[in-house]
C-alpha cells in the first residue's frame, strides 16, 4: 500500500537537514559554495554581486527551473554579463 502524502510529507522534512548538509559537503568538496538566501531578490542579488566581484564577462550555468523563475539571466544581462545554457542531453553537455 502506498504511503500516506502526510506520512511522506514528514519523513522527507525529517531528511532534509541530512541531504542539505551532504549537499554543502559535496559542494565544499568540489570548490562550490552554499549561501543561505531569505528571499528571491537575496538570492539573486548574491549571484549578480559575485559575478561583478568575479569581475565576470560569462556564466555558464546549468538547465534549472529556480535560476529561471528567479530570472537570474536578465540580472545578470542587466549587468553587461553575457549568460550560457549547458543542455544536458542524454549525458553529454552540449
Amino acid at each position: 500500500m502506498a504511503e500516506p502524502v502526510d506520512q511522506l510529507q514528514t519523513r522527507l522534512a525529517a531528511q532534509r537537514p541530512t541531504w542539505l548538509a551532504q549537499l554543502q559537503q559535496e559542494l565544499d568538496a568540489a570548490g562550490g559554495v552554499v549561501a543561505p538566501g531569505h528571499s528571491a531578490p537575496e538570492a539573486v542579488a548574491y549571484i549578480t554581486r559575485l559575478a561583478q566581484q568575479k569581475d565576470a564577462h560569462l556564466v555558464v550555468r546549468w538547465q534549472s527551473e529556480i535560476l529561471e523563475t528567479l530570472e537570474v539571466d536578465d540580472a545578470l544581462h542587466q549587468q553587461g554579463i553575457t549568460v550560457h545554457l549547458l543542455v544536458l542531453d542524454g549525458g553529454n553537455a552540449t
